[in-house]
């Protein structure tokens, strides 16, 4: 049976920006999460069973990248 799940793809720039947002799925299995290291930046692929923890998860990125 399939199911949705909730992507927060996120990158942490070296000057301390941050881009959030949220994706969705519909698939057999939850995807892995994923890392990319890039020159100038983190990018992450997590993801999450509920649109609620996605959610969290995203207001918490948007804090930081607001406090930098």
């Amino acid at each position: 049976m399939k199911k949705e799940f909730f992507c927060v793809m996120s990158e942490f720039y070296d000057n301390g920006t941050v881009k959030a947002a949220i994706k969705t799925r519909v698939c057999r299995e939850k995807p892995r999460d994923t890392y990319r290291e890039l020159p100038f930046a983190d990018t992450y692929h997590d993801w999450y069973d509920t649109r609620e923890e996605a959610e969290t998860v995203l207001a918490e990125y948007k804090a930081e990248g607001a406090a930098a």
